[in-house]
Formats: structure tokens, sequence, C-alpha cells
């Protein structure tokens, strides 16, 4: 099996956001991480170039992206720019090397030069519409690789499978209503940004093609395996994709504040293992992963280190945590609920054309 690639661009470390969870040292210490359990020996480093500016225009406005860029070389150091993000100077040359890195990583996949990788970006992307940010995403670094493999690359099907704690929304809005793209969406419920109902499968030629999987507060791993073996596999069965991208958010791990999910590194890396399982049957599909949320540094660094040993085979055990006592919850009951529903969607009906 070829190694792993890693697109990592070092821009994405000039984002100064002041404090804000979503800072440099989360990639500082993945970076460090992988470097202590000797990842990086087994990796192939890439230094990928910014997005084109062409590319991003196909999925975000250029009116935005004309303001964002003002308003970042106009902050210095650390400006506000909504409610909850934070730009600096270097802000939006982080934004284009992330979308870049996310997009070399699809021509890499589809091009066969490599099996599997991993984009290590920030800032994030899976909030971002086409017309504004939104949770701390500037660009939706996932859609514009997906995007650019079916435009350019001459793919037909992709599936994106988003595993962050809050609902993928920017990147199910822009695939909505186009057929080519299955959006996967396990999120907590309830939590920002309050959206990813079950019953929200698309519209138009999309419809059944969106599929959200909002799970019960403190559900944890168990939850995330049910509903891959039970719903997302066999969908994916049905849609039969030629590439996985996988937004990877490691914010349901149970020390991040931002969630109450419950997962630990271990549990990030059965979930990988259960992924790349699925995508051989799927007729050993190349695998892409994305850097999405994650906040507490020391689950983030270990989610991500488990991720990648797994992609080498190897064992995630020196990443074991303790957990803490699970919160009281009636998640058992609702997640058998959350199942039956989503057995009613199209593409596990087997009504949907493909």
């Amino acid at each position: 099996m070829p190694e792993p690639w890693l697109f990592y661009p070092e821009a994405c470390l000039a984002h100064l956001t002041a404090g804000h969870p979503e800072s440099p040292e989360r990639l500082q210490v993945i970076w460090q991480a992988l470097e202590h359990h000797q990842i990086l020996n087994h990796l192939r480093v890439q230094a990928p170039q910014p997005v084109p500016l062409e590319l991003v225009q196909r999925i975000h406005q250029p009116a935005y992206m004309q303001s964002l860029q003002r308003f970042c070389d106009q902050a210095g150091t650390g400006r506000r720019i909504d409610e909850d993000t934070v730009v600096s100077k270097g802000t939006y040359p982080a934004v284009l090397a992330a979308a870049g890195a996310a997009v070399e990583m699809a021509e890499a996949l589809t091009s066969g030069r490599c099996q599997q990788a991993f984009s290590l970006v920030r800032p994030p992307g899976h909030h971002a519409m086409p017309g504004y940010l939104m949770g701390f995403c500037f660009f939706n670094n996932i859609a514009l690789a997906a995007l650019y493999a079916l435009e350019q690359l001459g793919l037909q099907r992709i599936a994106i499978l988003d595993w962050d704690a809050h609902h993928g929304n920017g990147t199910e809005h822009i695939f909505y209503q186009d057929p080519r793209v299955l959006t996967v969406s396990w999120h907590q419920d309830p939590n920002w940004p309050g959206t990813g109902a079950w019953q929200d499968q698309g519209e138009g030629a999309g419809a059944g093609y969106s599929l959200n999987v909002p799970l019960p507060t403190g559900s944890g791993l168990k939850a995330f395996e049910l509903t891959w073996q039970q719903v997302v596999l066999p969908a994916l069965k049905r849609f039969q994709p030629q590439l996985l991208l996988v937004a990877a958010g490691y914010d349901a791990h149970h020390a991040d504040t931002l969630t109450q999910m419950g997962m630990t590194a271990t549990g990030f890396a059965r979930l990988t293992e259960q992924i790349m399982q699925g995508a051989e049957q799927l007729g050993n599909l190349p695998v892409g992963f994305v850097l999405e949320g994650g906040y507490n540094l020391d689950g983030l660094s270990n989610s991500v280190s488990a991720t990648l040993l797994t992609l080498l085979h190897q064992e995630a055990h020196p990443l074991r945590e303790q957990m803490p006592a699970p919160p009281e919850t009636d998640s058992a009951e609702a997640l058998q609920t959350l199942i039956q529903n989503l057995h009613t969607h199209p593409l596990l009906r087997k009504e949907k054309p493909v």
C-alpha cells in the first residue's frame, strides 16, 4: 500500500486570531504530536499552492471574496469580522492556502498518485456559504475540492462524509440541488447551527442526495458505528461514489467544550477504520480527509494522530484516553428512532435512480 500523503500549507499559521479557539496552535500541536509518535516518517508531506481564484468563484460570490480580502488587509494583527470570527492580515492568504491544499489533495487522489491523504489546514470550511462566512469558516475547502474533481478531473459521483460534531450546513447548501455529490453529516442534535434535520434530503435534481444523521447528545462511538453500518454504508453502496472526501472535525471529542458527544482518539481511529473498510468494499476508492473543527488541543492532536495511524495500519493504543462517566441520557431510544426514520431515505428505500 503506498504511503498516505499529508498536505500541509504553512501559510495557514498566518491566520492570527488573538486567543480565539480556532488558533494557529491547533496545527502546531498536531504537527508536534505527529513528530512525537514518529508518524511523519511514514507520510509523504506536500506543500500545496493557494487555490486558483477562478475555482473559488465557481462557489463563492466575487463580491464576498473581494470584501473579505479588503477587510483582512486592513485588520493588522487581529480584528473581529463578526460576532464569532477574528481575522488578521494573514487570514486571506491562509484561506487560499487551506482551500488549495484540499484541491491538490483531490487531484492527487483522483489521478492515482496517492490512495489516502489528509489535508492539515485551517481555517475550517464546512460552514462557509457562497456569499458569507460562518462558524470560523471563510471558503468551503472540501466543497471546492469536490467541485474541482467533478469539473476538471472528470469524476461523476463524489461522497462527502462529515463527522464534525456541528452540521456541515455550508457543504450541504452548496450541493443541495446537485445529484453528483452525496453529502452525509453526522452531528450533535441539538447544537449550533441548528440545521441538519434527518428530513432534509436535498431538492430538485439533488433530492435524495443529502443524508443528515443528527445524533443525540452523549451518544458517542456506538452511535457513529451503528449509523455507519445501518445507514451510511448502505447509502454509499447505492450511490457508488468514485471518491470519498471526509470533513474530519474532531470537536466530538469528550474534552471539547463546544459539544457533548463523548468521542475519544481511539473512537476516531475506529471510525476511520470502518470508513476505509467501506472504501475497499466500494471498489478500493481513494479517500481524502480535510481538517475541520476540534478545539481542545490535546484531544485534537491525539485524534488526528489516531486517524493517521489507522491509515498507516498501525494501532492507536498509545493514544488511549480515560473517559469521563457518560451523561445521563435516553440516547439509545432516540438513536433507534433516528435509524428507523433514516431508513425512509430514498437511497435506503432503493427507489432513487443513480
